[in-house]
């Protein structure tokens, strides 16, 4: 099986452009599922998790910063 699908968007592209995707029959696969990678799920845990790491040391800067400008006052 072959699904192709042209895209005709003057107003986003230059002129139509055109996909596919392939496929094989098989009497075992009741159900076609979407066709997309999904590593971005698996990574989202360790994305996000590093940003609230970055926000944490971001917050410990700052409250390192701001106890050295107190010291400076006295």
């Amino acid at each position: 099986m072959k699904v192709e699908v042209t895209i005709e968007d003057p107003t986003t592209w230059v002129r139509p452009w055109t996909f596919a995707v392939t496929g094989k029959k098989d009497t075992s696969y009741w159900q076609i599922f979407e066709y997309a990678c999904h590593e971005g799920n698996y990574s989202m845990l360790h994305i996000l998790s590093g940003a609230r790491a970055q926000e944490r040391a971001d917050a410990e800067r700052s409250k390192v910063d701001k106890n050295s400008d107190k010291d400076k006052d006295k």
